[in-house]
């Protein structure tokens, strides 16, 4: 509470705005009472100071709020996934996406709105039908790859990869999508992340590269590429030939540990006596670790270096290696299992691949369960 009304400090009508709703609320409801989450925020008071900004468009005073059960946050006939928006901060992001709500709630359509892309009729239908747990930006992404005839599995895979939190180039990507859907045949679910990281890379990613010189931008290679009149064929050569020269050349540098602890678990081999398996879950900190991985592997994890090293996100291997005591003591690292990627401002586990980017499966999965558990890891719904 007292860190809101120090942020609100400099808008003292806001201010008296937000204390008396928060009196308001708790003359009627024990809301309130809830603990802070994780991170020793409390997000109901966070979404009280988010309700006053829009104190304008209240319908009633709320003096004259009688209260209600059920959902704190439920109005119809805005779906009630939307409701996440008046939780987390106060920027212009989160404040736009707090109109959609509002405006909804008045009647307009969603497609009418100031959507982060050109929304159909049939992608609102696809919106308002979502699940209450889906996050926002997943619940948008979803319903423009369903909307254009993609499956719930496409749309999972879409979702997963960075289109998940980003909607920039929105026209652009709208058409990585349709050819997706129009190659849906012939496309395996584990390459579309790999395609979508390749198309980032030549067509949006600016690079800063360290020379003996000084640091030099380099622009995307081809900021004009297109999937128009492509094969799947000829663009997995040019996701393959891309992946093969990921994390190599250039200097090697590496990125500070993120804030969760590794697991080792150790089981004796059944009919071996002295003989054990252990398994670990280990972070990867410099790029010449994710270039090996991703080779190991068979996937893109090399590309990543540049989001670990910014803190955006850390990369995790699910590993494993037998022997006596004696011989694990000497062993190398293992063998690589499956790669996970932890979105860091969310502590959501977004990605789990095995060999060839394949699904996680069997006692790795459960292994990663369980660390996540530990750590206070979320795991993304798609997973």
């Amino acid at each position: 509470m007292g860190r809101v009304c120090s942020s609100l400090k400099q808008q003292p009508a806001r201010l008296r705005a937000f204390l008396a709703l928060v009196e308001g609320v708790r003359r009627r409801s024990d809301v309130l009472r809830a603990p802070a989450d994780r991170e020793g925020r409390y997000l109901q008071v966070e979404a009280l100071r988010n309700l006053v900004a829009f104190r304008q468009r209240f319908v009633r005073a709320p003096d004259d709020w009688v209260g209600a059960s059920g959902h704190p946050l439920s109005v119809d006939p805005v779906p009630r996934f939307l409701a996440a928006v008046w939780f987390g901060e106060d920027r212009r992001i989160e404040r736009v996406r707090r109109t959609w709500f509002v405006e909804h709630a008045a009647g307009r359509p969603l497609r009418r709105l100031q959507m982060p892309f050109v929304m159909s009729r049939r992608m609102e239908d696809e919106l308002v039908r979502t699940a209450d747990h889906v996050p926002v930006n997943h619940a948008l992404r979803q319903a423009e790859v369903r909307a254009v005839g993609g499956s719930a599995a496409l749309a999972g895979e879409v979702v997963a990869s960075r289109l998940g939190t980003s909607f920039a180039e929105p026209t652009f990507w709208r058409t990585v999508i349709e050819w997706l859907v129009q190659h849906r045949d012939v496309v395996p679910l584990a390459q579309v992340r790999p395609i979508i990281d390749y198309l980032q890379a030549v067509r949006h990613e600016r690079l800063m590269v360290d020379t003996p010189t000084g640091t030099v931008r380099h622009d995307p290679p081809q900021p004009a590429f297109s999937l128009q009149g492509r094969t799947y064929r000829s663009v997995m050569r040019l996701v393959t030939a891309w992946h093969a020269g990921i994390g190599c050349g250039g200097s090697t540098f590496t990125w500070p540990a993120a804030r969760w602890r590794g697991l080792v678990y150790e089981a004796e081999v059944g009919g071996h006596p002295g003989h054990r398996t252990q398994w670990s879950v280990v972070e990867l900190t410099d790029r010449g670790q994710l270039a090996r991985e991703g080779q190991s592997m068979h996937h893109c994890v090399g590309g990543y270096a540049r989001a670990c090293a910014a803190g955006r996100t850390s990369i995790w291997s699910v590993r494993r290696r037998s022997g006596t005591p004696a011989a694990l003591a000497c062993a190398g690292e293992g063998r690589s299992l499956l790669t996970i990627e932890v979105h860091s401002a969310s502590s959501t586990i977004i990605q789990i691949r095995g060999v060839a980017n394949a699904s996680a499966r069997g006692f790795p999965l459960r292994l990663v369960q369980q660390w996540a558990a530990r750590e206070r890891l979320s795991l993304a719904s798609h997973l």
